[in-house]
């Protein structure tokens, strides 16, 4: 198996019922291809954890990386996994600000989610992932 994380820049701002059909959308597509994770959105970026089999995940990013609502795509991690953070969820979502990021990671002043990667290792974006509290878990 394998894990990914990702930070992106929406290509323009994402209403509610954008959102809602972004979501509707990678539930559907998770739940056929057992792909499992979670979609942070922060002032305008996407911070993305996708977990599943190997051959899956990169066929989930790969419509990803040529999906227009989003550009300035930035892979962090991605490694192999034997045990899923998300095991029960086809797309987790959470809407976060930078203070929300900032208090779970305790960096006192970043202004996007790339600059925060800037200062930080992969355990603690993985860790920021898993510290907010989804908005919804489906």
């Amino acid at each position: 198996m394998k894990q990914i994380l990702y930070v992106s820049v929406a290509s323009n701002p994402i209403t509610d019922s954008d959102m809602k059909s972004l979501l509707n959308q990678a539930r559907s597509n998770n739940d056929r291809d057992h792909v499992s994770g979670k979609l942070v959105y922060v002032d305008g970026q996407f911070l993305q954890l996708i977990e599943g089999v190997t051959e899956q995940v990169d066929a989930t990013f790969d419509r990803i990386k040529i999906d227009p609502r989003h550009h300035n795509i930035q892979l962090f991690i991605e490694h192999a996994i034997s045990v899923r953070t998300f095991p029960d969820w086809t797309m987790g979502y959470v809407v976060a600000s930078i203070k929300d990021v900032m208090d779970v990671t305790g960096i006192s002043q970043i202004h996007g989610l790339s600059d925060l990667y800037k200062q930080v290792q992969d355990d603690l974006m993985k860790d920021l992932i898993v510290g907010l509290t989804p908005t919804t878990n489906r």
